[in-house]
């Protein structure tokens, strides 16, 4: 099915004014030795999983179109890995050592669930989750409905609201003989929020609020953490992230409109006003 409509097909029941909270991404890196990079192009742009390569380092990501249905996160991602794998994404050694360990933990997987994530962390690290708050039909916030370009602790590029704290860190290197500038990492903005009606072609209003927990902000993510389905897995970071709001964007900022304001969606309520 084609993504854009898989994301559609999310919202299908969802009541007017309603809310839609979910993991919309968890981001795995593992060293980049263990890939076949003529067969992982491919990936690159694949909007359920994607593989990005930063120097030595590969990050595959997970999004939440890849079996959306799926409630335990951690046994998604292990899904994730061995669609990769049976892809021939990995190569042969390192696949080999996936499928000698998947053998050996499976009858305990059958009886224990935490093996999903203790078999993940065998192989990977667990680099970022990225959270997403959708808000249907009503705009959630006042300076998204005014147009306003400036709101506080927040820049905008093009239709999209970023919390100021990204950043791109540069290292000086030398090429062909040439003194040259290159990224040497990316702290990404912790807060957006855009439109994700227009991006999927949905004629309903839908505005993203995604809560980005990478870089700086990834302490405390383990896969222990996300061996569980997304509310609990939220209930668990709740206190984190709560923190890390405070500290980059304050509470006052996003303060809801009338609509919201009287039904707040559970996860914004335990974020912003609890």
């Amino acid at each position: 099915m084609d993504i854009n409509k898989l994301s559609q097909k999310m919202y299908e029941n969802i009541p007017f004014g309603g809310s839609l909270f979910t993991i919309d991404k968890i981001g795995l890196r593992m060293d980049r030795k263990n890939i076949i990079l003529e067969n992982y192009k491919m990936w690159k742009s694949n909007n359920y999983i994607t593989i990005l390569i930063f120097g030595e380092y590969v990050h595959i990501n997970i999004h939440s179109e890849f079996m959306p249905f799926e409630k335990n996160n951690a046994f998604r991602c292990l899904c994730a890995i061995f669609l990769l794998c049976s892809n021939s994404v990995f190569t042969s050694y390192f696949s080999l050592k996936l499928i000698l360990m998947f053998n050996k933990l499976s009858l305990l997987m059958l009886f224990n669930k935490s093996y999903y994530g203790f078999f993940l962390s065998l192989f990977f690290d667990i680099v970022e989750i990225e959270w997403a708050t959708d808000f249907l039909d009503i705009y959630p916030f006042s300076f998204i409905d005014t147009n306003n370009n400036n709101p506080k602790s927040f820049k905008k590029y093009r239709n999209t609201f970023y919390s100021k704290d990204g950043k791109k860190t540069l290292r000086t290197v030398e090429k062909n003989g040439k003194i040259m500038k290159e990224v040497k990492g990316v702290q990404k903005s912790f807060v957006d929020i855009y439109d994700k009606g227009i991006k999927i072609g949905s004629e309903r209003k839908i505005t993203r609020m995604e809560i980005r927990q990478q870089g700086k902000h990834k302490k405390d993510l383990s896969f222990e953490l996300i061996n569980d389905c997304t509310e609990k897995v939220f209930d668990k970071i709740l206190p984190i992230v709560k923190k890390q709001i405070n500290k980059v964007v304050g509470k006052d900022i996003l303060q809801l409109n009338e609509h919201w304001n009287d039904n707040p969606p559970e996860q914004y309520k335990r974020l912003f006003i609890e």
